[in-house]
Formats: structure tokens, C-alpha cells, sequence
């Protein structure tokens, strides 16, 4: 079962190599691919890409797939997904309210518990990017922690790995508070500049509450 994505494209032979994996591998359970990413006019802008670290086409269990995503994100594209169905079934619903954009990484991990994933690096499909994407806007203009830090705390609760995988990851948790940090700065500025009457308002405003403190 795949689910397809209405703005990005299959190349031709995408299903007939899944199909053609999990032939060859009858233990596994979910198959993922590598793609491009095109803009608005189908112009290849950019790739995705492996890990070093991860074989092609080998099948890693959840065990192996946590340590990789706490040190290197989410490696595995949502639109070349495909799973065996009932594993969709004991997974679904993909719990958006709790991870919001990430819940397709919960929904991964969770796989992995009932098999190994394959990821093939092949470019096969395209995954479009526009400028007035939606989460294409909310990435660049983001000030609170990305949702993929919930997703592995959770399974952080659950899971031991070593320390430094541990280390490894919570570096990345600086490295995204610190791009919401800029954010944050980026927005206020601009404000800034754009009302600076608004400024004086508001300083005059705390200082007249301040002499109300104990």
C-alpha cells in the first residue's frame, strides 16, 4: 500500500522495484526510496540522500533504525513509502494531534516494530517544493522546537541507546533551537522596523505597570 501525493511525481518504474524488494525480502515490511526535488516549473533543485552510514536495499530492524534517526533526522521520504497493508492497519491512525508534521516518522518507527524497512537509494520519484507551500512557509518562519524532537523523545522513554547517540542528538536539538532563535529575532525585528512607534508605546506602557511591583 502507497500513499500518493497529488503535487509530486512516481517515476515509471518506482512500484515494479517495491513490488520487486519485498519479493526478495518476505520479512520486510515497508520499502522506501530515494527522489529529487523539483519546483514549480518540474526543474530538479536538489536530492535527497543517505546517510553514509545506511546500506541500500539491506533491511534494518527498529532496534537499528532509532540510533540512525537520533543522529541523522528522518532520512526516509513519506511520499516513496510503501508498507505492507496490514502493517498501515495495526499502525493506523497516524496521530497528527500528537506529532503534528512528524507523525509520518511515528508511523515509521512503529513499523519497524512489526519488520525491517528497506530504503533503496534510487532516485525515483520527484518531490515538489513551491514558495507558497505551506510547510515550506512554516519551516523558514518556525520559532518553536521542530515536531521530529517529539517523536523521539517518546521513543527515547522507551529505548536505550548510548550515550553517544545521545550526545549526537541532543546537539541537534541545539542546532534547531537555535535556527528558531533566529527566527524569533527575525520576526520581532521586523516588526521593529516596521512600527518603531509601536516600540516607544510599549516601553512606556512596562514602565508605567513596573511601579505597581512590590
Amino acid at each position: 500500500m502507497a500513499i500518493f501525493h497529488a503535487d509530486d511525481i512516481y517515476l515509471p518504474n518506482i512500484l515494479s522495484r517495491q513490488i520487486e524488494t519485498f519479493q526478495n525480502n518476505p520479512a520486510v515490511v515497508g520499502v522506501f526510496t530515494q527522489g529529487n526535488i523539483i519546483n514549480e516549473r518540474d526543474e530538479i533543485i536538489s536530492e535527497f540522500n543517505l546517510p553514509g552510514c545506511i546500506e541500500s536495499e539491506r533491511p534494518y530492524t527498529y532496534a537499528e533504525l532509532l540510533p540512525l534517526f537520533l543522529e541523522h533526522a528522518d532520512f526516509l521520504p513519506t511520499p516513496s513509502a510503501m508498507l505492507k497493508r496490514e502493517v498501515y492497519t495495526n499502525c493506523s491512525p497516524f496521530r497528527y494531534d500528537e506529532f503534528k508534521s512528524a507523525s509520518d516518522l511515528d508511523i515509521w518507527l512503529r513499523a519497524s516494530t512489526f519488520g525491517p524497512l528497506v530504503i533503496l537509494d534510487e532516485k525515483l520519484f520527484n518531490y515538489r517544493i513551491s514558495k507558497s507551500q505551506g510547510s515550506n512557509t512554516l519551516f523558514q518562519l518556525r520559532t518553536t522546537i521542530a515536531d521530529y524532537f517529539k517523536v523521539m523523545d517518546r521513543h527515547l522513554e522507551k529505548n536505550k541507546v548510548s550515550e553517544t547517540t545521545k550526545i549526537s542528538y541532543e546537539l541537534s536539538r541545539f542546532g534547531d533551537h537555535t535556527k528558531c532563535q533566529i527566527n524569533f529575532l527575525r520576526k520581532y525585528l521586523s516588526y521593529l522596523l516596521t512600527h518603531p512607534g509601536l516600540l516607544y508605546r510599549k516601553y512606556k506602557m512596562f514602565k508605567y505597570f513596573k511601579r505597581f511591583k512590590a
